[in-house]
């Protein structure tokens, strides 16, 4: 999976993004009401080199994998076009939200 697309609600409009996974800087699931520090929840760290990325493939698949259902769904709220957050949990309250983190210079959003 070499990108991922979605409807999100930034801000000021709604619109579509779609994402090359090179231009992932980390995902976070956790708690969403929580601090992002990482104490309520876990950082995955992708580092690209070229079109290589390391880290396990496997979990980063699930996870975008898992954010795109959910992104069906679910309202996709996004900071500034490059911090994007779905809610995960189960019953959809907001107990677990995925958040994927852009390097923000390099994302460019759908016109």
């Amino acid at each position: 999976m070499k990108t991922i697309e979605f409807t999100h609600t930034p801000i000021v409009t709604k619109s579509k993004a779609t994402i090359e996974l090179e231009n992932v800087e980390k995902i976070y699931l956790g708690k969403g009401n929580e601090c992002r520090c990482g104490c309520s929840g876990e950082y995955t760290h992708l580092k690209s080199r070229g079109k290589d990325i390391t880290g396990d493939p496997q979990k980063i698949k699930r996870m975008l994998k898992r954010f795109l259902k959910n992104s069906e769904t679910r309202k996709v709220v996004s900071i500034e076009n490059y911090i994007f957050e779905v809610n995960v949990s189960r019953k959809g309250d907001t107990d677990r939200v995925m958040t994927i983190y852009l390097k923000q210079k390099q994302y460019k959003p759908n016109k």
